[in-house]
């Protein structure tokens, strides 16, 4: 939506013979956006409304069976449904009608104190498992469950999964090297919760099976102190967007296979997302496909 002053501001840019991209890139706005006014389609201070009613019931249905489902997730579905909206379009559409059904259990419940850690590049992976409930049967799995292995790098923030029927010691080290793999190499630290694959819960110390196969690497193994799950936030962040933007909208008749490559596909396509750092505009990242082991990894260009 463009004010007075700035319909007033293009129009006289356009009388000095300036194009439509010239004009959009001095005004910060879409061309489609700086044609529409100058072709009187758009009323200066009036919101066009880009979200079609046609949409309405999908949303709504979407949302009274799962009243969390998060609106990105809502718009990777309505991409192929023909929304051509923006998400904070689709954020304010769903506020503006009051879409989403409350939720009792969230009202109570408070941010937990949270501070931001620096991470050099190449310096972290973190390491978590993600459950998946109700796999589709025909995967064969032993259990109700899946379970999806997330290495992220601290710095960057890119990450894979490997999708697991199992989390004990022999699956976490299948998964594991598969994971490095796909993320290119190793950093100088491997970084884990209390989980009984890699630190033995009698001893405190770390399993055999596992020391051996962090010594073939060369790294350090780290492992969260008790109750500060926080200080891994970075794949704990990506487990949450996997298990809303993934999981959650994976169809049942996709091969175990073909759900690998989905999720290597979905992990991809937030490799170049904005990530917004303290004091720092939001920049893209290197594809883990270029540069050197260290830097494709964990650079912030």
């Amino acid at each position: 939506m463009l004010s007075e002053r700035s319909s007033v501001d293009i129009h006289a840019l356009k009388r000095q013979g300036m194009t439509i991209s010239e004009i959009a890139r001095r005004a910060h706005h879409d061309r489609k956006t700086i044609r529409a006014y100058l072709n009187g389609e758009r009323v200066t201070g009036r919101r066009e409304r880009a979200a079609p009613d046609s949409f309405v019931d999908y949303v709504t249905a979407r949302l009274i069976e799962d009243p969390h489902l998060w609106a990105a997730t809502l718009l990777d579905e309505l991409r192929p449904l023909g929304f051509e909206g923006s998400y904070p379009t689709l954020t304010r559409q769903i506020r503006a009608r009051g879409l989403r059904p409350a939720c009792t259990a969230c009202a109570h419940v408070t941010k937990r104190a949270n501070a931001i850690i620096e991470h050099p590049p190449g310096e972290e992976t973190q390491f978590d498992w993600l459950e998946l409930p109700d796999p589709p049967g025909h995967w064969g799995f032993p259990t109700k469950k899946a379970f999806l292995l997330v290495g992220s790098l601290a710095h960057s923030g890119v990450w894979r999964g490997v999708i697991s029927p199992s989390m004990d010691i022999p699956h976490l080290l299948a998964a594991m090297t598969t994971l490095l793999a796909l993320l290119g190499g190793v950093t100088r630290v491997w970084r884990f919760d209390r989980m009984r694959t890699v630190l033995d819960p009698v001893t405190g110390d770390l399993t055999s099976m596992f020391a051996g196969f962090a010594k073939h690497h060369g790294v350090q193994p780290v492992v969260c102190r008790p109750r500060s799950g926080n200080r891994k936030g970075v794949v704990e962040k990506n487990n949450h967007t996997a298990a809303q933007r993934w999981w959650r909208t994976l169809p049942d008749e996709l091969t175990l296979e073909q759900a690998q490559a989905s999720v290597e596909v979905f992990a991809r396509g937030q490799d170049e997302r904005p990530r917004r750092r303290r004091g720092r505009r939001p920049r893209g990242r290197c594809s883990p496909r270029s540069g050197c082991v260290r830097c494709r990894r964990s650079c912030s260009r």
